[in-house]
């Protein structure tokens, strides 16, 4: 793709069947959102516009996680949060 093309897509992420959209933060860098989603596994891919792949077919891993709050001048530096069981 050109530049230009980069550009004017709309850039989303596919998972599962929910799209959402992404911003460019960098060369190569994507972020968005996750849906929500029970805990399991789904297919995950790059979208330009409409549900169109633009990138191979991943599995991506929902799972469950504690909810991390900080009031203010806490130093997440300290924190340290284990989901694994």
């Amino acid at each position: 793709m050109s530049q230009q093309e980069v550009e004017v897509c709309k850039w989303s992420c596919m998972f599962g069947e929910v799209e959402v959209p992404v911003e460019i933060v960098g060369d190569g860098v994507l972020c968005c959102h996750t849906p929500p989603h029970k805990a399991g596994r789904v297919h995950f891919h790059v979208t330009c516009s409409k549900r169109l792949a633009c990138s191979k077919v991943h599995e991506f891993d929902f799972r469950v996680t504690s909810q991390e709050i900080y009031t203010a001048g806490e130093n997440r530096s300290q924190w340290e949060i284990s989901n694994e069981k």
